[in-house]
């Protein structure tokens, strides 16, 4: 496994950005992808700025904006947070398959194969951690707000760069094959 196990969930994530930083000059213009980048830009050195002249940098040019500019760009910071939600999922996955192959065979960290030893080796009885999961009651929730549905072609779009994700990690592809890979995620 890579010494930085989560290397390759910045390298999906740059890359679905710089996807969408494509389409949103080629569809939206330069001038829209300009402005999400100043803001883009702006709320990462507010992140990690100590004083507040980052902070009011980033609202001035929110406040400055139109209001008919703000929505394609709050639209825009939507559709990157969903591309990054696909690659932390696929990544979820990929480090769960990476663990599954070790020959170690040790349990992937706050598993419940790793869990529950753990926790018997740190003095909980056996019967105390049975009664405790006997106890347990899980539910399903299900929740929908009118904001949260995503159009059906949405939906299939981010399933197909799910899909494109998983086969750009496929270490037989040829180069062919990869570059169709990339060129299926653009559309």
């Amino acid at each position: 496994m890579a010494s930085d196990p989560h290397k390759a969930l910045r390298d999906d994530v740059r890359l679905l950005g710089e996807l969408l930083g494509e389409t949103l000059r080629r569809d939206e213009g330069i001038p829209h992808y300009e402005r999400v980048e100043r803001v883009r830009a702006l709320a990462k050195r507010t992140r990690s700025s100590i004083s507040g002249d980052d902070f009011e940098a980033l609202a001035e040019e929110l406040r400055a904006m139109p209001v008919a500019a703000a929505l394609p760009v709050a639209r825009s910071f939507a559709h990157f947070l969903n591309l990054a939600n696909i690659a932390e999922q696929h990544h979820r996955v990929r480090r769960r398959r990476e663990l599954e192959r070790e020959l170690s065979g040790r349990p992937q960290l706050a598993s419940i194969e790793e869990a529950l030893p753990r926790l018997l080796g740190t003095g909980v009885s056996p019967e105390a951690l049975f009664e405790t999961i006997c106890g347990l009651r899980v539910e399903l929730v299900i929740t929908a707000h009118p904001t949260e549905i995503m159009r059906r072609t949405l939906q299939h779009k981010y399933n197909r760069v799910a899909a494109a994700l998983a086969g750009r990690d496929r270490p037989d592809l040829t180069p062919t094959e990869r570059e169709a890979v990339l060129e299926s995620m653009r559309r």
